[in-house]
């Protein structure tokens, strides 16, 4: 690595649960979500169908705000149109992936700490489905039940730097 910093996490004070569906929808430009704990019994945290210069940031997703593991939420955060940064958050204790970029362009994911995520041996801390533009840089992707990074399947215009990537694939589902 070349011993890049990830940002102190401060837990904050509110935290949004759902039981069912996607926590946040977002399909709007120019949006921010940030410092909020989220997590959910299923869907997305956050999934983002369109809207441009979208940021996520600072924000504990799949856990609650003491940063345990809680709910059963599928993905931290999906987008499936529009542009996104995905930035300074920890993402952790999702069913199916910690990210799951599935359409958009422009996607940046950097400095986020993504860890324990997946239920099955096909799940993974990132996983990209479709999409173009995605760069993924300094983050710290450990202990996915399946691979750090996925992106079988993706057609090409992703960019992967100085990301840490360490016992994927060890932790029993």
């Amino acid at each position: 690595t070349t011993g890049f910093i990830l940002p102190n996490f401060s837990l904050p004070e509110i935290q949004i649960h759902r039981n069912a569906g996607d926590v946040f929808v977002i399909q709007a430009s120019n949006t921010t979500v940030r410092n909020l704990s989220i997590y959910a019994n299923n869907n997305a945290g956050i999934r983002q169908d369109s809207g441009t210069n979208v940021l996520v940031t600072e924000n504990l997703l799949g856990v609650n705000a003491t940063g345990i593991a809680s709910g059963n939420i599928d993905q931290g955060f999906e987008i499936t149109g529009g542009t996104s940064t995905i930035s300074n958050n920890f993402i952790s204790g999702n069913g199916a992936a910690g990210i799951l970029v599935d359409g958009g362009t422009n996607t940046l994911i950097e400095q986020n700490h993504i860890s324990n995520n997946g239920t099955t041996t096909c799940s993974n801390n990132i996983r990209l489905q479709s999409g173009s533009g995605i760069t993924i840089q300094n983050n710290l992707l450990n202990n996915a039940t399946g691979v750090g990074i996925s992106g079988e399947g993706i057609g090409g215009n992703v960019s992967l730097t100085n990301n840490t990537i360490t016992t994927s694939g060890t932790r029993a589902a």
